[in-house]
């Protein structure tokens, strides 16, 4: 492997390089889609528009199809035209992981919501939906931008897709401080959710003793009629927390390949497996997590499911009484 042109085998037109790229953007258009269908079903398509959960969960999908837009766009130019400069590259990765860190911070904003509305509020029905919902889309649009822009600023390891992109080796960066900022993002995921899964569990483990022991017969009363409009609320928010805890375990697995792709060396780089691997790591992972997020959602949430194919229905019959033949 020429050490010039470490990267040089990802942007050969071959079979499996174009089938990858084309795969990648027919996963982005249709993860797309279905992103915008459960932004309208969370306006138009249920009874309860205001629940700030679904917003939250429409913030998720306008940042999975802003970036299965910008990112897939961008990877496609870049495999027609090759490597770009460091700058670019640069300001490419950033903005990949400004979108990642979007992603993770509003599933931690979803996890906190559904924890305070069950242990802590009294009157789930008398939250402020859309002051929330903007004070949520500020601070964590505001909080990924700052993080990232102080971890690119520091002098560090960039990461993997950062060094195909300008076709750079990364054991040149060696002696740089490692970047952790993926790590930190998504240990704090995960514990968040866990934490908050946990204590949901115990808050309704309580409320559903016959008597619990030491609790008021008022507060009880007033604990049972919370726990009715929580589970109201439950059944029409698009996700919950078992279903972020599976994407953040692709999120792990991605970070996993991310470590095994640094691991790769010259020798390896561009033979079987690894050249599979590398193609998988570049072309695939960053849009099929974008996709799994969208289809763990309507796994989820089966009013969704049905909104949609009711949707597509009705649009399919338009389309057809409209052909001439």
């Amino acid at each position: 492997m020429n050490s010039t042109n470490f990267y040089g085998f990802l942007y050969e037109k071959t079979f499996n390089n174009i089938f990858a790229i084309s795969l990648t953007n027919l996963a982005a258009f249709v993860s797309a889609i279905m992103s915008l269908v459960i932004i309208w079903y969370e306006r138009y398509g249920t009874d309860h528009k205001a629940c700030l959960s679904n917003k939250i969960i429409c913030m998720v999908c306008w940042t999975t199809v802003f970036a299965l837009v910008i990112i897939q766009t961008i990877d496609t130019i870049m495999f027609f035209q090759g490597p770009m400069s460091e700058g670019t590259c640069l300001v490419y990765t950033y903005i990949r992981s400004v979108f990642r860190t979007n992603i993770l911070n509003f599933m931690n904003a979803f996890t906190v919501h559904d924890c305070i509305m069950v242990v802590w509020l009294k009157n789930p029905e008398n939250i402020q939906h859309e002051f929330w919902s903007q004070f949520v889309s500020l601070w964590v649009h505001g909080l990924s931008i700052l993080t990232n822009f102080v971890q690119f600023y520091l002098p560090q390891k960039q990461g993997g897709r950062f060094y195909i992109c300008c076709n750079k080796i990364a054991s040149k960066d060696n002696d740089l401080p490692e970047n952790i900022l993926w790590i930190v993002e998504i240990v704090t995921t995960l514990t968040i959710h866990l934490l908050c899964f946990i204590a949901i569990k115990m808050q309704k483990k309580t409320q559903e003793q016959p008597n619990p022991v030491g609790v008021n017969p008022r507060r009880r009363t007033l604990g049972i009629s919370k726990h009715m409009q929580l589970n109201f609320l439950k059944s029409q928010t698009i996700s919950d927390i078992p279903g972020h805890l599976i994407i953040i375990l692709w999120m792990v697995l991605y970070l996993f390949s991310y470590e095994k792709f640094q691991k790769v060396s010259i020798a390896e780089m561009g033979k079987f497996p690894y050249d599979l691997f590398c193609m998988l790591f570049v072309y695939c992972f960053a849009c099929f997590t974008c996709s799994i997020v969208v289809f763990v959602y309507y796994l989820r949430h089966p009013p969704l499911r049905k909104a949609a194919k009711d949707g597509m229905l009705e649009w399919y019959n338009k389309f057809s009484s409209n052909l001439p033949f």
